[in-house]
């Protein structure tokens, strides 16, 4: 109360010292002039007014301190930080279809891996069971391998054309076994049988000529062993100069 007073009295000494000094000069003055310098009494009278008592000049000159100049570079930044905001709300919904669709990406991959994984692992498998039985064979000691001889065939129905392959070695395993013999000699029927594992023998015939029964006939034999491997050897039929076949 007394500051209200103390700006009151303040207030109305100022309104009167200005009111005092124009009426001595009224006469002299304009009737704008008059209304202009009655305005500028009255805001002089309010501003030291107001700086007397704080609540007067809060509701008197609040509402200009509360105002807020709006520059071009002031909205410009506000239109950037709302853009900024709504960026960020927006990458913030995303999160969870991001989450989503790494979780798919990471399955996907681990899929893959294990695929591949279980293919390489058949595949060693299955070379495990391919050399298995190699590996088996090769730790066991090979059968005996034939010995062969190409011998004249006698008989009650033996004639000159008469030749048999003896196999001697038992235990031999002589498969698919072919023969073939030199110019001396000609075979006359297929020379091949389907199993000669010895101790056995094939018969067969053949026309020798006079050098074949003089000096001898050199024959070739193929066959397979007991595990698929195909052999090779040659032979002799001795000739006998002195007592020709």
């Amino acid at each position: 109360m007394q500051s209200n007073l103390g700006a009151a009295i303040v207030g109305g000494l100022v309104v009167a010292i200005v009111f005092s000094v124009g009426s001595r000069a009224i006469s002299d003055i304009p009737l704008s002039t008059l209304g202009l310098v009655a305005c500028v009494a009255v805001v002089v009278g309010l501003i030291v007014f107001s700086i007397a008592n704080r609540g007067w000049r809060n509701r008197t000159w609040g509402w200009l301190f509360g105002l807020r100049l709006t520059t071009r570079f002031r909205r410009a930044r506000d239109r950037e930080s709302a853009s900024i905001d709504g960026y960020a709300d927006g990458t913030e919904s995303m999160v969870p279809a991001v989450r989503q669709l790494q979780k798919q990406v990471d399955l996907a991959e681990a899929e893959r891996d294990s695929s591949k994984q279980a293919a390489e692992d058949a595949i060693a498998t299955r070379d495990q069971i391919v050399w298995a039985p190699t590996t088996a064979q090769a730790t066991q000691p090979p059968l005996p391998r034939p010995r062969w001889r190409v011998l004249r065939a006698f008989g009650s129905d033996a004639d000159d054309f008469d030749f048999k392959l003896m196999n001697a070695v038992p235990r031999s395993v002589a498969k698919e076994v072919r023969l073939e013999s030199d110019q001396d000699l000609v075979i006359l029927d297929a020379g091949h049988w389907e199993d000669l594992s010895g101790p056995t023998n094939g018969s067969f015939r053949g026309r020798i000529n006079d050098r074949g029964r003089q000096a001898g006939v050199q024959f070739t034999v193929t066959w397979w062993d007991e595990h698929g491997v195909q052999d090779t050897t040659t032979i002799y039929l001795a000739g006998q100069p002195d007592n020709p076949f």
